[in-house]
């Protein structure tokens, strides 16, 4: 892609967040050599397989071309962490005028510079998602491209149909990464009764280890925020153990940072309640909740 390198004081940082989800007990995922779009349509496919549902926390249009119908069981649906929305087929459909099984091929079509994807000159997504519509699909388009109208556009797709073949391989997802060039949790390397394909139904968070999680916070010197999470912990009585053993700090200033402590849960309940009523706003009324996996980049 058409990208500068990362900037050297980032590149440490990986590593920060590797241990950020080790200390949460969130299971990672990675395989050398294929984008974490490509992991998680893999496991999205592997998931549906079985009949569990997905979550992907992402605001990633690719990730858009998973979307599934929220009826559909198993389904997978998306949530835009940066906007704090469920993605849906409707939310797709008004942003890009196709439904999701229908994105790539504007994606192709359209381009796209940052990630090196040619697509073809002079078509924008408004008018891809138009000749998508019109032809069903893009090799249809491109084996019909003689009858469009415009004359301008009519010959950009005849010039620059294998430059659109192209991007549309670019822009497709691998749902098909090998297994054993995932580095899947040993809770989930475990076959299904066919022993063909990895259980992704076990891939699941652990229990919140208060010891890890604060241990985590101290070394990263997160202060107020080891604060408040021992607060929690010791107000609900997690583990049946006293976090405060793990607070450290001078006892003049407790007063005001209790203080701290309720502002902050407060805001973190606002966060939590916002995203939890906006995800669900386009979901059926007097759903029940159903079990899935969550995915995030």
């Amino acid at each position: 892609a058409n990208r500068p390198p990362s900037p050297i004081d980032l590149i440490p940082q990986f590593e920060y967040v590797r241990d950020a989800a080790r200390a949460f007990g969130i299971p990672q995922i990675e395989a050398v050599g294929f984008e974490a779009d490509d992991v998680i349509a893999t496991l999205c496919a592997k998931a549906v397989d079985v009949g569990v549902n997905v979550n992907i926390v992402s605001s990633d249009k690719d990730l858009m071309q998973l979307v599934t119908d929220y009826d559909a069981n198993p389904s997978v649906h998306m949530l835009d962490p940066m906007k704090m929305a469920r993605v849906s087929t409707d939310t797709v459909q008004q942003k890009w005028n196709v439904l999701p099984s229908k994105l790539g091929d504007v994606l192709a079509l359209a381009g796209d510079s940052s990630d090196n994807v040619p697509g073809v000159p002079g078509i924008g997504p408004k008018i891809a998602a138009t000749l998508i519509n019109e032809y069903g699909d893009l090799e249809n388009l491109l084996m019909n491209a003689a009858n469009v109208k415009q004359k301008k556009r009519r010959e950009n797709l005849m010039e620059y149909a294998d430059m659109a073949r192209l991007s549309r391989k670019l822009v497709t997802l691998d749902n098909a990464v090998p297994d054993e060039l995932m580095n899947l949790p040993s809770s989930s390397s475990t076959k299904n009764n066919d022993d063909s394909t990895v259980c992704v139904s076990e891939l699941r968070m652990d229990r919140i280890d208060q010891n890890r999680l604060l241990t985590f916070y101290d070394t990263m010197n997160f202060r107020d925020l080891k604060r408040r999470t021992a607060d929690r912990f010791y107000n609900h009585n997690a583990n049946g153990n006293n976090p405060n053993y793990f607070v450290s700090g001078d006892d003049d200033d407790d007063d005001q940072q209790q203080q701290q402590n309720q502002n902050g849960e407060e805001e973190d309940e606002k966060v939590v309640n916002r995203l939890w009523n906006n995800a669900n706003e386009n979901s059926r009324s007097g759903a029940p909740p159903r079990p899935a996996v969550t995915f995030q980049a």
